[in-house]
């Protein structure tokens, strides 16, 4: 079926139409539909403002819209959809998407083809002659909307009579409360109500004051409306009067203006929602089970096969050999590869080293996906990649036998120097058509070998601060060549420098990179070098606010949204090309039922192939269960829960199944969340212990009922750590380790001043949550 067009109109302007529509927009995308978003407010455009910000520069993503369409069109001339359409970036609880369609740019090309422009020639050509006709179906075909909004032109324009009686299924007629709306819509409703679509009707009262003489002057409207449009009533009116939604006088529009996070939808704003969510549910025909075939004795033979061909690779970044092609088409890993991100921030398993290996192992392929990139040579400054260890010590090893020998002490170097001398020595190790100069060639003869690795790096270091900056700035390109990006990463893996559990120390290692490149000559220098360093989030928000700041003006955070990742999982099982061949025939069923992005989803894990809430249920039972206390998800979070409920489904198979072929239960799925929480808790209590010793802290979780008090929790942690020291300083290390649990997402605050567990910890730290019931599993003794 196609998608349920809502045209938002308003006889005058200034009523809070394109705010309300742009609210309306976020709120169905957060229920998981696919929004699209069109400007046909041709005389007036401003969506673009709305909702296609992006650096502060609205107008520079749009190039095309609607006014060029058709006018193309009109023309004879191609203009292809996908020209005009901008998708939109959303936060990660958002579960569907969001398109717009803008008018075009605003510029003196626009007002030529606006003048031209003639609806009601274009309305003199039959169907899909009609450029209008044109932009429906295709925009349908290609975006595979649920739901289209149009911002409509206000008044009794020729553009508002399109939209209204050719383009609406429905139409959300938004008024303030006066006489002067009130009575110049009263046109514009009666020919409505007896227009041959009859669009569903939704009357908006908006910016209605919350006060006594307010409510009174919109009882006097509501009766006027009555008055002149006696039919409005019958049409519009669900309950006793036109107005279905009185939307109180909100300052929404400047929360709009920065959009995220957005603002929270008013209760009469909801219900708007609400009402539209359900109109688009009843347009989507449901799925007809027995039009799909119960599966022969060959294909369940086949579906087996299918099964055990899966290869969901690991989760482990390091060891996959697959990660590379399943995360870089995502949007999350291209912005991080570009040169002008210098710092790519993300949680534990976000992707950081995907965005590592892309780049130092296979830089003509990062070069495919980032074109910029064609003007920089790459550098693995640091981090464990094959390219790192092309000769000689590995600059990870040197890192270690520096923070654990004390050499820094005795030469007198700084933190400073060392990244200086690792970022010159690895650049003439991995350009070999570098002009070395006798300070590299001697650094490149002493870290030839494993043998007086002490030594050496000794002897090198004691050169000073000052030596190491002239043969980094000598490293600078000649015009013409390309620039130099150095990249670093694992620069936060304190525990791998074998210093023990010292934060102090890892704090200022990072400091001393982070302080090279922002002095005066390093950014001097930032049109031919520039770094990209790649770090954990909690470990970047513990740097001073003076880091803070600078490295925010350059940077990108790694955070991914459920279709980001449902493109890594799907990517990861295509690997084998008899799957894809599967995915692709199975898909074929579902076309008629199921929206392009769900499909192949659906034939992987038992979805429930319907609309709405009952759309994807396997999903979204995922992306709701794996996030943490910030609401982020993780692609490893999600691979370990494929490969987990893989192997439960080989296992036992479930026989109960909403779609048949689909390789693997909904059943299989909910029990793998255990294995996937416990595996999160197994790895945070290694970092308790690195931090704080081995008291069993999270073991105190067990039995708490989330949400609870502070109070309640630093008690159990105070008991867990046995008689040695004073309850004071018992209670200094407690609220540590909370502190250390809120940075890495475990624990969040409540709304009321308590603290929850996030789902994604809830089973594997035994913490109850009323309507969830957990497994009985213990977790294991070594660990929690």
């Amino acid at each position: 079926m196609s998608a349920l067009w809502v045209a938002f109109y308003s006889v005058r302007g200034g009523v809070g139409r394109s705010t309300n529509l742009t609210l309306s927009a976020l709120e169905l995308a957060r229920r998981g539909h696919r929004v699209a978003v069109v400007d046909f407010d041709l005389e007036s455009p401003g969506l673009d403002v709305l909702l296609a910000r992006d650096k502060g520069q609205p107008s520079e993503r749009v190039q095309h819209g609607v006014v060029d369409f058709l006018d193309a069109r009109a023309r004879g001339e191609p203009l292809g959809i996908e020209e005009i359409v901008i998708p939109l970036d959303l936060p990660g609880e958002y579960t569907g998407r969001l398109f717009l369609v803008p008018a075009g740019r605003c510029d003196d090309a626009y007002l030529s083809a606006l003048d031209r422009l003639d609806l009601k020639q274009m309305y003199e050509r039959s169907g899909l002659l009609n450029p209008v006709r044109q932009l429906r179906v295709e925009l349908e075909e290609t975006l595979d909307p649920d739901v289209v909004l149009i911002d409509s032109r206000t008044g009794y324009s020729d553009a508002a009579l399109v939209t209204l009686f050719d383009l609406a299924d429905a139409a959300v007629i938004v008024m303030v409360p006066d006489l002067q709306n009130v009575e110049r819509l009263a046109p514009v409703l009666q020919r409505l109500v007896r227009s041959t679509r009859k669009p569903q009707v939704l009357l908006v009262a908006n910016k209605c004051q919350l006060t006594p003489p307010g409510w009174r002057a919109v009882a006097n409207i509501e009766s006027r409306l009555r008055e002149l449009v006696p039919v409005a009533e019958e049409e519009v009116d669900e309950v006793e009067s036109p107005f279905l939604y009185k939307l109180p006088f909100l300052s929404e529009f400047t929360w709009v203006q920065r959009l995220l996070p957005p603002p929270v939808p008013s209760d009469a704003l909801r219900q708007l929602a609400s009402r539209l969510n359900t109109l688009v549910q009843e347009r989507t025909r449901p799925p007809v089970p027995e039009q799909i075939p119960p599966l022969s004795h060959d294909s369940l033979g086949q579906r087996q096969e299918m099964l055990e061909r899966l290869q969901f690779g690991s989760p482990s970044a390091e060891d996959d050999d697959k990660l590379l092609g399943t995360f870089v088409p995502t949007r999350n890993i291209q912005e991080a590869l570009k040169p002008e991100r210098w710092l790519v921030r993300g949680a534990r398993g976000s992707g950081r080293t995907a965005v590592f290996r892309m780049l130092t192992e296979r830089p003509l392929e990062a070069r495919r996906y980032c074109p910029e990139l064609v003007e920089w040579d790459i550098i693995p400054a640091h981090g464990r990649s094959d390219s790192v260890y092309q000769s000689g010590v590995s600059l990870h090893y040197a890192l270690s036998v520096i923070a654990s020998e004390k050499i820094i002490q005795e030469t007198g170097a700084t933190w400073e120097c060392v990244w200086l001398m690792f970022s010159v020595v690895q650049a003439g190790r991995t350009l070999p058509t570098l002009v070395k100069t006798a300070i590299q060639r001697e650094a490149a003869r002493l870290l030839d070998s494993y043998e007086n690795v002490r030594k050496s790096l000794h002897q090198l270091l004691a050169m000073g601060e000052r030596v190491w900056m002239e043969e980094f700035r000598s490293l600078v390109p000649n015009d013409g060549s390309p620039g130099l990006m150095f990249v670093y990463d694992e620069v936060d893996n304190s525990h791998e420098w074998q210093y023990g559990t010292s934060t102090e120390l890892s704090q200022r290692i990072l400091n001393g990179l982070l302080n090279i490149w922002t002095t005066d000559d390093a950014l001097a220098l930032r049109n031919r070098m520039v770094p990209k360093i790649l770090l954990r989030e909690d470990i970047f928000n513990s740097t001073s606010e003076m880091f803070s700041r600078a490295w925010r003006l350059r940077d990108v955070q790694l955070r991914w949204e459920p279709g980001e990742i449902a493109t890594c999982i799907v990517n990861r099982a295509g690997v084998d090309a008899k799957i894809s061949s599967y995915m692709e025939m199975q898909g074929g069923k579902l076309r008629h039922f199921t929206p392009g992005h769900d499909r192949d989803l659906a034939v992987l894990f038992d979805e429930r192939i319907g609309t709405g809430a009952r759309r994807a249920r396997t999903w979204q039972m995922a992306n709701r269960r794996l996030v943490d206390a910030d609401g982020r998800l993780f692609p490893s979070d999600f691979v370990r829960l494929a490969v987990s409920a893989q192997r439960l489904e080989r296992k036992s198979p479930s026989p109960v199944r909403s779609f048949e072929p689909a390789l693997i239960s909904g059943t299989s799925v909910s029990k793998a969340f255990h294995e996937v929480s416990m595996n999160r808790v197994n790895r945070l209590a290694r970092i308790i212990r690195r931090n704080e010793g081995d008291a069993p802290f999270l073991g105190s979780f067990r039995g708490l009922q989330s949400p609870f008090h502070e109070e309640e929790l630093i008690s159990r942690f105070v008991a867990a750590q046995g008689p040695k020291h004073s309850r004071n300083e018992k209670k200094e290390v407690a609220e540590r380790v909370l502190l250390l649990l809120k940075r890495l997402g475990v624990i969040g605050e409540w709304a009321d001043g308590r603290l929850f567990v996030a789902e994604l910890y809830l089973q594997g730290l035994g913490v109850h949550r009323a309507g969830l019931k957990l497994p009985q599993d213990e977790p294991p003794e070594s660990e929690v």
